[in-house]
């Protein structure tokens, strides 16, 4: 029987920083090289880092076994109405975002350059059909949750729980989590509620389903007219996405001090190392 490798923490996040950093260059090589649109370079920085994270895990035998142990973990019963109420919360998030960026805009240069946002949809989506579309659909609501909660709440998290406190394990990998996305911020405070519910659930079928809703309100921007305001004269006019905005940092916060004081199911959430 072969020796267990030990893995720290910061391997694993070098790892993923390695695949998004690739990704980038890749995409931005190609994009100039091969005149690719916008959506089609944003599809490609999407690809490779899941690719690369996913051929990892499926090419290393001990890690493809951890992977299969964690995904055949269910969701409680007991713990479907505290999913479905993260995944609530979660569809928040994007109205959130948006609230963000008008503020910030209206603190640089007041109403004019709220009234001045672009459209800045969560995945910069240039098309809204063809192929580009269907692939963006598909990274984003499957592969993506798939790959990134193995590798961030399934292998990350518990290196780091077992060397810190379940608060630093959360923030340390959400961090991470943030670090390897364009909306930082945004991807960081869903890290911490993904990490949070994982502890709660210790499944990580509720972290993906929970990721997959986030992802999927972020594409279809809530459906539209609830990211942003249909008339955009200021500020003013964003009084239902602040709203959201404070919502979702007050309940994300709530949740994540929650989780951390009643761990019920935490002996769960450590799986074997990668």
């Amino acid at each position: 029987m072969a020796t267990p490798i030990a893995v720290s923490p910061a391997q694993v996040a070098f790892l993923l920083w390695s695949a998004v950093f690739f990704g980038a260059a890749v995409a931005k090589a190609a994009s100039s090289s091969l005149g690719l649109t916008a959506g089609a370079s944003l599809a490609l920085a999407m690809f490779l880092p899941l690719l690369i994270d996913g051929a990892v895990v499926i090419g290393i035998p001990r890690l493809r076994q951890a992977a299969r142990d964690l995904l055949r973990r269910p969701i409680p019963r007991a713990a479907y109405a505290e999913v479905a109420l993260i995944a609530c919360i979660a569809m928040l998030a994007q109205p959130a975002r948006f609230a963000g960026f008008a503020l910030m805009a209206w603190m640089q240069g007041g109403d004019p350059n709220v009234t001045a946002l672009g459209d800045r949809s969560a995945l910069a989506i240039t098309e809204s059909s063809g192929t580009v579309a269907l692939i963006h659909f598909a990274l984003a609501c499957f592969a993506a949750p798939l790959v990134e909660e193995v590798m961030y709440r399934g292998f990350l998290f518990p290196l780091w729980a077992r060397r810190r406190s379940l608060v630093t394990a959360i923030v340390f990998t959400a961090l991470v989590f943030g670090a390897g996305h364009t909306n930082y911020v945004h991807a960081f405070s869903i890290g911490v509620l993904l990490a949070s519910l994982y502890v709660r659930t210790g499944s990580l079928r509720a972290a993906i389903f929970v990721h997959f809703v986030g992802n999927f309100t972020s594409l279809l921007s809530v459906l539209g007219r609830f990211a942003k305001p249909a008339d955009n004269h200021g500020i003013s006019s964003w009084s239902a996405q602040i709203t959201a905005l404070v919502a979702f940092a007050a309940l994300t916060f709530a949740y994540l001090i929650f989780a951390t004081r009643s761990p019920t199911r935490l002996q769960s959430t450590q799986p074997a190392s990668p």
